[in-house]
């Protein structure tokens, strides 16, 4: 077997425990060293993980033993922690969204070539069950010319209260969830936007950024996208994928928690269907299935299982949703 990867976690909140436990229980990985500036989550992660923890993210770097860090902190760090990480010369795994612009996820591109390490982001709805369902059924063709894509996350009528609410954090539902849905679209549909229109809402949440959104993308092939956070009492369809052949729909029921995802499309004149329900009471570890393809790529110098480059492709259509959404709409 391949020496071990080990790895390091810089910030553990709820992702950033995450992160350490699925890096602990993947083949190929060891947990190596744990950073937070809150004494009392250092003393609960040194008891749980047995391994080095530091209030200092630069000690760490420089002291610990390891050649990888997972970037969970707040995300308007990333940038300048994903510097200072590259400079060290360890491979990097960013969570979502990777910077605040795509100049500055450009920027930590180019940092990694020169250095030479590895460098990929925690896209981790390319590993949801329904997403890749959805996937699986666009790529077969059964749908034929797809002409319509929505995807839709409905969030209920409660406010939020943490760090996501503030632009001095990175905040806002467009960083938050908003880039996981817009990345799922473009990585079923396998294109670039040609045109990109956005409109951000504050409804419930009391911070300076989006609680709400919605985006159109246009592609070349006369393909509209829809993409949706709301806050609501009812759902839409999370997905509704219209093609010249056929129709896929998705519902999430939440009691119990589970998605129905039905399709039904004309092969020969004859009109066939199939259904799938993913049911979301069984956790689906994305992050953990992200850890084994991320093992099995650094172990053998395989390019990572999220491509910088799709990456920087979402968060160009991020800034574009900012510019053409200039003035935020507070309801």
């Amino acid at each position: 077997m391949s020496k071990e990867i080990p790895f390091a976690v810089a910030g553990l909140g709820r992702i950033g425990w995450r992160h350490a436990m699925n890096i602990r229980n993947t083949e190929g990985l060891r947990l190596a060293a744990l950073c937070d500036n809150d004494a009392s989550i250092l003393k609960k992660a040194e008891a749980e993980f047995s391994v080095p923890v530091f209030d200092d993210y630069s000690g760490m770097l420089k002291q610990a033993d390891a050649s990888a860090v997972t970037l969970a902190i707040p995300s308007h760090l990333h940038y300048d922690m994903a510097m200072q990480a590259i400079k060290e010369g360890y491979s990097l795994l960013i969570e979502k969204p990777i910077s605040e612009t795509a100049d500055e996820a450009i920027a930590i591109k180019q940092a990694a070539e020169r250095a030479g390490v590895f460098l990929t982001v925690n896209q981790t709805f390319r590993y949801r069950p329904d997403v890749l369902f959805v996937r699986r059924i666009v790529e077969s063709g059964v749908l034929g010319k797809i002409y319509q894509f929505e995807l839709c996350n409905t969030l209920g009528l409660t406010e939020r209260t943490d760090w996501q609410i503030w632009k001095k954090y990175n905040g806002g539902q467009l960083a938050n969830l908003g880039v996981h849905l817009i990345d799922a679209v473009l990585y079923i549909l396998q294109q670039e936007p040609s045109a990109v229109y956005g409109k951000l809402w504050q409804i419930l949440d009391k911070g300076d950024l989006e609680d709400c959104l919605k985006v159109v993308m246009e592609f070349s092939d006369e393909c509209l996208a829809d993409v949706e956070v709301v806050k609501a009492t009812y759902s839409r369809p999370d997905w509704y994928v219209c093609g010249s052949s056929g129709t896929l729909i998705g519902n999430f029921q939440t009691d119990p928690p589970k998605m129905l995802l039905d399709v039904k499309y004309q092969k020969g004149g004859d009109i066939l269907e199939e259904s799938e329900i993913v049911d979301f009471t069984i956790h689906h570890n994305q992050v953990g299935e992200h850890y084994k393809d991320l093992a099995d790529a650094l172990m053998k110098n395989h390019q990572p299982p999220v491509s910088i480059d799709s990456v920087i492709r979402t968060m160009q259509v991020l800034d574009d949703i900012r510019k053409a959404d200039t003035k935020l709409c507070v309801g």
